[in-house]
Parts: C-alpha cells; sequence; structure tokens
C-alpha cells in the first residue's frame, strides 16, 4: 500500500498492524539492567563512542520480551553495527540468543 509522504513511516507501520507500541521497559527486572549495560560497555569498547551516549533500548526491549515469553523471536534492525553484534552478544550470554 502506497503512503502519503506526510505520513510517518512509524504511524502507517502501526495502522498497517506491522508494528506495536511497546510496553515501558521494566527497569527493575535484572535481565533487562544487565543487557542495557553489556551491550553499552560492549560498544564503548569497540570504539571511540562515549557510555553515555550509547542507544541500548533496543537490546532490552527484546530481552524484555523474550524473557517474560511475549515473543519466542525477536529482530533488532539497526545501521549500528556495534549496537546489532552488542545486542546479540549479550541476548546470548543471558541464554535469548538462540531463542
Amino acid at each position: 500500500m502506497r503512503r502519503p509522504v506526510e505520513a510517518p513511516i512509524v504511524d502507517a507501520a502501526i495502522d498497517d498492524s506491522w508494528a506495536t507500541m511497546a510496553t515501558p521497559l521494566e527497569f527493575l527486572n535484572p535481565v533487562i539492567s544487565r543487557v542495557m549495560d553489556g551491550v553499552q560497555r560492549y560498544i564503548s569498547n569497540g570504539g571511540d563512542r562515549p557510555a553515555d551516549e550509547i542507544e541500548r533500548a533496543d537490546a532490552a526491549l527484546a530481552a524484555q520480551h523474550l524473557s517474560t515469553r511475549t515473543a519466542t523471536e525477536v529482530y533488532i534492525c539497526t545501521t549500528d553495527i556495534a549496537a546489532g553484534e552488542g545486542a546479540e552478544t549479550v541476548l546470548a550470554s543471558e541464554d535469548m540468543g538462540t531463542r
């Protein structure tokens, strides 16, 4: 379906049932905290980005859904290679890499 240029792509994905709004992250859940910290360390150790400028919510959201079994598999699409590799590494270390 072709959309007018004015329609934000996220809104279009939600309207067409390709995406849903996520529930807020459960920061007090130890798995979520470990995944967020692990991805942040992975990225900052592998490059020159300061740790406080690294986005790590994608992996945390994936961990939340996998750990609560509201999803059996997740896909993280990113152009940030280090973030993708970090998410894959940290999720696998939490025994979520094969779910």
